[in-house]
């Protein structure tokens, strides 16, 4: 009752959305979708899933969702415009040469798994209450963790692939849901030969001139070993605790043994 009383006394920036059924911001009545009034993240979602939205890409050449454009103004896909060395930079916390998630207040660049460590966006998730990185919100705004939102069932369809229900990660040209193992298996990660050890593995990291970097080479760099905050001893850095402290693969992976004991 109260949501038909608003609508119409609102101004036209401040509506309920038609598919999310929240009061936003900036809500429009968009033609391409028979005039229903869309938020702006459910009509990115709406063109996303649009087979009639996808074209060719002129990189890899799938029909996709256009993410960007180039100088020629042909379409370029989500993934090839992540993989574009162009975008890639050097994060300002790791040092891994990737595509930048976002810039600090003097505009270095952070790359997404630091922006994920950062401590001052961190949360208390809604379900099991751990204090991580934000990866979703319910409709009462309240966060949801990655886990949390990946074992949701009713989040879960059948796989177009595989049959099993299961968390969708990607759709198809046709809105059919996949699930990570067949996406996964579909794509697989792309080989390249090491600048370093001159052998053929999945590339770690890019230096500055974009040259592949495997992970063994990549943590056998002492440039970028620090002091572990656990053991104590220099060595490659495999993640960071709460503070942003390193720790290396060793201590990390007694520290995940040790949780996965005590759930037990």
């Amino acid at each position: 009752m109260r949501k038909s009383i608003l609508k119409g006394f609102l101004n036209e920036n401040l509506d309920f959305c038609d598919d999310c059924q929240k009061l936003k911001k900036q809500v429009y009545k968009r033609k391409d979708y028979d005039n229903l009034c869309l938020c702006s993240s459910c009509y990115k979602k709406r063109r996303y899933r649009d087979v009639k939205k996808h074209e060719a890409c002129s990189v890899c050449g799938k029909i996709a969702h256009v993410a960007a454009r180039n100088s020629l103004n042909k379409a370029i896909c989500l993934k090839c415009h992540r993989n574009d060395r162009s975008r890639h930079e050097a994060c300002s916390v790791c040092g891994k040469v990737t595509t930048v998630a976002i810039r600090d207040e003097s505009g270095r660049a952070i790359c997404q798994n630091c922006r994920k460590k950062d401590v001052s966006i961190h949360e208390a998730c809604s379900v099991c209450g751990k204090v991580t990185y934000v990866t979703a919100r319910d409709d009462l705004d309240r966060a949801i963790c990655h886990n949390c939102y990946v074992n949701d069932p009713t989040r879960h369809e059948e796989c177009s692939i595989c049959g099993k229900i299961a968390h969708v990660v990607v759709r198809d040209n046709l809105d059919k849901p996949i699930c990570l193992k067949c996406y996964q298996h579909s794509n697989p990660p792309k080989k390249e030969e090491c600048s370093i050890c001159g052998k053929l593995k999945v590339v770690c990291t890019r230096d500055g001139s974009g040259k592949a970097i495997c992970c063994v080479c990549y943590a056998k760099d002492p440039t970028r070993h620090e002091e572990c905050s656990i053991c104590g001893e220099i060595k490659a850095v495999s993640t960071r605790d709460g503070s942003g402290k390193a720790i290396c693969p060793k201590c990390n992976q007694k520290e995940r043994l040790k949780k996965s004991v005590l759930v037990l």
